[in-house]
């Protein structure tokens, strides 16, 4: 058959060691399911880890699975060049955003993996960037190497924000205690890290709310769930939108700023029956807001379902029956993520239009931020968009882009600028024809 490329390796036919780094993370546009896998080469090993093989033949592949067919998508697996782990799927962009090491003991990265599958085989590009040294909270158990491979992470797809965990240590506590960390995806930038009294079992994001919740174990050994952490955008009323909401940063993308607040707050304890929980064995649902995660009540026991409610903090258990009484590990996932955002998602209106006092500007506010007539891009032509065509913050663009044909017709002419997400400012020409009091509506599908 066909060799193997240098790139590639049959996980599944040939390897005496395998382990996982991080739960399945879903695509949903492609429909694949991402696996990665560790595997143990003893046969090729090179000694310190030199060149392109890590020390004691230890490789890390990706591996692409058929959400429909549940086999294999691609003949082989893709090599990474190093371990990634707490890998998540940003929707948003179609990428995959892990931590990762270059070696044990390495600093700590973010990587960012995107694909194109244009050609039938995905090619893989990897960026991995430095945070160790964004990360200040206290106790976090870094220059050790061991930034946390408990698979824990999650992406708000609508802010470009990912959050994981690490561990730390706190003063007179033997308990290994998380640490949760924000990061803006697109300026490879920490936004937030802190210390938890909690030991994390699972973290969930609410990307409609944007609010992050999360079940673990307290400093007294008592299970419950929380809410971890909070963003905001700054709405058009805040004196401090201008030049906060959005900029163009050094990756030459239009980037949202983000403020995240994290102060956990205990929504209720978990119940008795609650004994053991699977690390990020979870998913959640952003428009009803029920998050669901997989426990046992005994370790040799089967794994059960718990159903929490967020707004009522209210918790339901599913039947002892509703899993296969032979599953060993569950591991929940929830495909439908991406697209049930997209289509819960409430377009902002506007809430006024006025004209400045020389007559000069219209300037139109809107009830929410906007993505600022911003349109999804296939760059490389696999049919998937990848990123987002966004006007950069002070670039004037023609209103008709952005107005009804009507509203457009009575301002011929006008350019259109964005001084915020929430406002947008129309230089109106001096023979155009728009009056106060006539109606002013944005393109539909913009």
């Amino acid at each position: 058959g066909e060799a193997c490329p240098a790139a590639a390796w049959e996980v599944f036919r040939e390897y005496d060691y395998r382990s996982s780094m991080s739960p399945s993370t879903y695509d949903a546009a492609r429909q694949l399911l991402y696996q990665i896998v560790t595997v143990r080469t003893p046969y090729i090993e090179r000694p310190g880890g030199g060149g392109a093989e890590p020390a004691g033949g230890i490789r890390h592949y990706l591996r692409a699975v058929d959400g429909v067919s549940a086999s294999p998508r691609f003949e082989f697996d893709t090599q990474l060049d190093r371990m990634i782990f707490n890998a998540v799927w940003d929707f948003g962009r179609s990428r995959m955003v892990a931590l990762s090491f270059r070696d044990w003991g390495s600093n700590l990265d973010l990587s960012i993996v995107t694909f194109n599958t244009s050609s039938g085989e995905p090619v893989v590009t990897q960026e991995h960037h430095p945070i160790q040294e964004q990360i200040s909270a206290e106790g976090a158990l870094l220059s050790s190497g061991l930034a946390s491979a408990d698979g824990m992470g999650t992406v708000d797809v609508l802010f470009g924000t990912y959050y994981t965990v690490m561990p730390a240590a706190l003063p007179g506590s033997s308990q290994v205690v998380h640490v949760i960390v924000a990061i803006d995806i697109e300026r490879r930038r920490v936004l937030q890290s802190v210390t938890l009294p909690v030991t994390l079992m699972n973290l969930q994001i609410n990307a409609l709310q944007h609010v992050l919740y999360g079940a673990g174990a307290d400093l007294d050994g008592r299970y419950a769930y929380f809410e971890l952490c909070r963003a905001s955008l700054p709405g058009p009323g805040d004196p401090s939108a201008h030049g906060r909401s959005s900029t163009a940063d050094a990756v030459g993308e239009a980037a949202t700023k983000v403020s995240v607040d994290c102060h956990p707050v205990e929504l209720g304890a978990l119940p008795p029956v609650v004994n053991h929980m699977y690390l990020q064995s979870a998913s959640i649902d952003h428009e009803l807001n029920y998050a669901w995660f997989a426990y046992k009540q005994a370790a040799a026991g089967r794994p059960q379902i718990l159903e929490y409610h967020h707004d009522s903090a209210d918790y339901t258990l599913w039947h002892e029956d509703a899993l296969h009484p032979e599953a060993a590990f569950p591991s929940l996932a929830n495909p439908s993520a991406g697209p049930q955002l997209v289509f819960s998602l409430k377009a902002p209106e506007i809430l006024h239009a006025r004209f400045d006092p020389s007559g000069e500007r219209l300037v139109i506010a809107f009830d929410a931020p906007t993505l600022r007539g911003s349109a999804p891009l296939d760059s490389d032509g696999d049919g998937v968009p990848d990123t987002w065509h966004e006007p950069p913050q002070g670039d004037r663009v023609p209103c008709e882009w952005l107005l009804d044909d009507a509203t457009a017709g009575a301002i011929a002419g006008a350019l259109c600028e964005w001084p915020s997400a929430g406002e947008l400012v129309a230089e109106v020409p001096p023979m155009a024809m728009l009056a106060p009091g006539d109606p002013v509506r944005p393109r539909p599908g913009v």
